[in-house]
């Protein structure tokens, strides 16, 4: 028989993240079905995604079209729940990256003078940063992937017609 540690949570761990938290000042992770998760804090874990099945066409141009593949990433807050925006770029045929490289094609902020490290990473990669209102207008019109029909299935052969078409 255990003997209560007068702290809740399994293994008295709930009350040592408490003691962290007081010590630190901040909220510290708890574990979540082996994920991390933060209390108490604007941090929010990355929603898992399928791959993108269209290959990376480049940069996105400034007064062009997005292009399905493109990699697109998220700095700041969005007037449009940010899960919301993530899922229309997806649905659109976009990669939604958690962090810029040098393979990213457009940083979405609302802030382009922010002092975070996406932002900053951008510049230093030549990454063309767009805020939110361009890109769900942007949104609207995205291009097909090089190499695919419009209306086709990603991975699809080039004999095979899109479900519904008849063919």
């Amino acid at each position: 028989m255990q003997v209560g540690t007068g702290r809740p949570g399994r293994d008295g761990r709930e009350g040592r993240r408490q003691q962290d938290e007081e010590q630190v000042g901040h909220a510290v992770p708890a574990e979540r079905d082996g994920a991390a998760a933060w209390r108490g804090g604007g941090w929010r874990q990355a929603r898992r995604r399928p791959p993108c099945p269209h290959p990376n066409p480049g940069r996105y141009e400034t007064g062009g079209r997005l292009v399905q593949g493109m990699r697109v990433a998220f700095s700041g807050d969005t007037s449009i729940d940010r899960e919301v925006l993530e899922d229309q770029a997806f649905e659109a045929g976009l990669h939604i990256a958690s962090s810029v490289s040098r393979l990213t094609s457009l940083l979405v902020t609302n802030d382009p003078d922010a002092l975070t490290s996406k932002v900053a990473k951008a510049r230093t990669f030549g990454t063309p940063v767009l805020d939110e209102a361009a890109f769900t207008q942007l949104l609207r019109d995205v291009a097909p992937a090089p190499g695919t029909a419009p209306g086709s299935l990603p991975g699809a052969l080039p004999n095979e017609a899109a479900p519904g078409t008849g063919g």
